[in-house]
């Protein structure tokens, strides 16, 4: 039964039906007179500071040993000097991955030792010791959104490297925009057994991200509160393995996760090789496009791109042979190909206009964009490939239904383009530097579709363009990051490299990033993460693209030089 108080307070009876007034019904309207007895609780040996109670001893050693020195006198305060430290303990150890063994047959303690209970010193050592074990066992989740992110328009996630695949599945359902930064870019937060996301700041609802705060805690905004908190979670071995769940039946959430597409495999496909960067426009030269979309990846998802060409053997340069199943990788996409035949290109074929169509054909690039890109190298390579569908989850997923090639009236389909894109549209200006006027046109053509008009071919030519450069920069700008963390020399005023071709100078905390040719022209220049000059072409970014996998090489080889040590 319930008690209430004069106060609104309310009490609790319990297990009434044990003593005299068993079965009888109480309905008070008026309050009646109760007495309380409480019984005398066990008596504890406590420790007080200035007056107020600090704690319980516990051990009874502990307590044998103040006992012996006249400090614990029952029923008296006995005051002593005393040093108070937290009780807070790190280890640091270092284990050989390839020695580590899980057993065939897991035992449960319970099992072992015919026993569940727990002793109280026990429970207590478990329970002081979750803090650690929970750092050691598992990486929290936190938001950050620090100058270099503000500058892309994204928004950073590092979460649990092990729980990367839940995650993507939760972003996608709330239909948040992400990306998963490659692992070589963020090097050190793998290290510490984080996977970082990259999420379109514009595409997170509102309620969506009042509920990641309130469960991941405020956004990280300095780059310096950033690197602390990254550096104080411990390296995490990164050859450790969970159990072989090998009896378990292949995962089925692929699947569900895309209900409207047909899965074309029921096991995860093996890639093979390095993928190959497809972050291109497409070259057109002013001729018109006659495709719905404007990058070499999305060209190869549906609309006939089969062939691409670089400036060493693909075989070689990204380790796979004819055959094999590979990938291709743009900014938000992958997509999976079977690797076809690799052939030179000779100069004389690339000043043959008969080729020079071939060519345009396989790579939907203008015949001029051949010797204009590969005039005067030394050597040029072609590789032939099949794209086969999107790669998702270790999944291969058909390609979406290709739009109509046909622009009869100077339009395109309306449920080919949402209004997220045209906001991406106008981020996109914004941060390529472009005027005002440029910037409010777009508004007017927001405005329109809004409205219920049709996006004119014209429209969508240019979002597409704006779309690719402002990738393409993104790109460039991580690459140009990741180069100076290896070859660059820091100082107050920022990061510098001094290269063969290029020289880049940037500022992370201040967004300012400058890469030039030798001869001083300025390629790229982002002051305060805007463009305010971008002569970035797709043989410019493909020569970055070269040197990301130099590091690739140089951090492989350095990797082995270190198990050899270890070993």
């Amino acid at each position: 039964m319930l008690g209430e108080s004069p106060n609104g307070n309310l009490l609790k009876i319990n297990k009434i039906n044990f003593y005299d007034f068993s079965g009888q019904i109480f309905n008070d309207q008026d309050y009646r007179k109760l007495t309380i007895e409480t019984s005398a609780s066990k008596t504890r040996d406590a420790v007080f500071l200035n007056g107020e109670p600090l704690g319980v001893l516990h051990f009874k050693k502990d307590k044998d040993a103040l006992r012996q020195l006249g400090l614990l006198k029952t029923g008296q305060l006995t005051p002593a000097p005393a040093i108070i430290q937290s009780n807070f303990s790190v280890i640091c150890a270092q284990i050989d991955p390839y020695t580590v063994e899980y057993p065939q047959k897991w035992t449960k303690e319970f099992q072992a030792f015919g026993t569940q209970s727990v002793n109280s010193e026990q429970q207590e050592m478990i329970e002081s010791s979750a803090k650690i074990l929970h750092h050691i066992k598992e990486r929290p989740t936190f938001l950050f959104s620090i100058e270099s992110n503000k500058k892309l328009g994204v928004m950073g996630l590092a979460v649990d490297n092990q729980k990367a695949e839940t995650v993507t599945k939760w972003l996608t359902a709330q239909k948040v925009e992400w990306e998963q930064v490659p692992t070589e870019d963020v090097i050190r937060e793998t290290k510490k057994g984080l996977a970082v996301f990259h999420l379109v700041s514009s595409s997170i609802p509102p309620k969506t991200l009042e509920n990641m705060t309130n469960k991941f805690g405020a956004i990280i905004e300095s780059d310096g509160d950033y690197q602390q908190r990254v550096n104080s979670f411990a390296t995490r071995p990164q050859f450790l393995k969970p159990p072989s769940q090998s009896a378990q039946s292949p995962p089925q959430q692929s699947a569900q996760f895309h209900s409207n597409q047909d899965i074309q495999n029921v096991a995860p496909i093996a890639i093979k090789g390095k993928p190959i960067p497809m972050n291109y426009p497409l070259m057109m030269h002013g001729e018109p496009n006659p495709l719905p979309v404007n990058t070499c990846i999305d060209a190869m998802r549906g609309y006939g791109r089969t062939h691409t060409t670089r400036a060493y053997q693909p075989y070689k340069q990204y380790g796979f042979k004819e055959g094999d199943i590979a990938l291709a990788t743009g900014i938000d996409k992958q997509v999976a190909f079977r690797v076809g035949k690799q052939y030179q290109i000779t100069p004389d074929m690339i000043a043959d206009p008969v080729y020079q169509q071939q060519w345009a054909d396989m790579e939907k690039h203008s015949p001029k964009a051949l010797p204009e890109l590969f005039t005067g190298k030394g050597q040029v390579w072609g590789l032939h490939l099949e794209p086969l569908g999107d790669y998702v989850e270790g999944f291969i997923v058909p390609f979406p239904e290709p739009q109509n090639r046909a622009v009869p009236k100077q339009e395109v389909q309306p449920q080919s383009v949402t209004i997220d894109d045209l906001r991406n549209w106008y981020n996109a200006a914004d941060k390529l530097g472009k005027s005002e006027n440029y910037k409010k046109r777009i508004v007017e053509v927001a405005y329109g579709f809004k409205a219920g008009e049709q996006l004119s071919a014209e429209a969508l030519t240019v979002m597409n363009k704006d779309t690719s450069e402002l990738e393409a920069v993104s790109r460039l700008t991580q690459i140009a990051q990741r180069i100076g963390m290896v070859w660059g020399k820091s100082d107050e005023n920022g990061t510098q490299i001094e290269g063969k071709i290029y020289d880049l100078a940037f500022n992370t905390q201040q967004r300012d990033l400058t890469i030039l040719q030798k001869n001083g022209e300025v390629i790229l220049n982002l002051q305060s993460g805007k463009v305010w000059t971008n002569k970035v072409t797709p043989q410019i970014l493909q020569t970055f693209e070269d040197a990301n996998s130099q590091i690739d090489k140089i951090l492989e080889k350095n990797k082995s030089k270190e198990l050899e040590i270890h070993g």
